[in-house]
């Protein structure tokens, strides 16, 4: 999954413990941090849904656990989890940046 993460392209990837957060810089990809499989408790009915900046400098993993259908929000700085009361059937994620750029139809 691709997103843009303090201003840089980013992207997840599955690996054998969980998922790895890559970043790019300049030219190269780096791994920015791993999440650990047992601190969000992957499985298969886990989706990813987006990665995003959040308040402060705060980084926020935006998950649908299929199994109960419910949105889950990981926090990458403090590692907490919050379960949204939120029905995963009723939800569309877009990221917006704040721009000079004026909006058209």
């Amino acid at each position: 999954m691709l997103g843009v993460l303090k201003g840089r392209l980013s992207r997840i990837s599955w690996c054998s413990l969980g998922l790895d957060l890559w970043v790019m810089k300049g030219d190269s990809w780096y791994k920015e941090t791993a999440i650990i499989q047992e601190v969000i408790s992957l499985t298969p009915k886990i989706q990813l849904l987006c990665l995003m900046d959040g308040l402060n400098g705060t980084s926020v993993l935006m998950l649908l656990d299929k199994e109960t259908n419910q949105l889950v929000a990981y926090c990458l700085n403090t590692n907490t989890i919050l379960h949204l009361e939120w029905p995963g059937c009723l939800y569309r994620i877009m990221t917006y940046r704040p721009s000079f750029v004026k909006l058209h139809n």
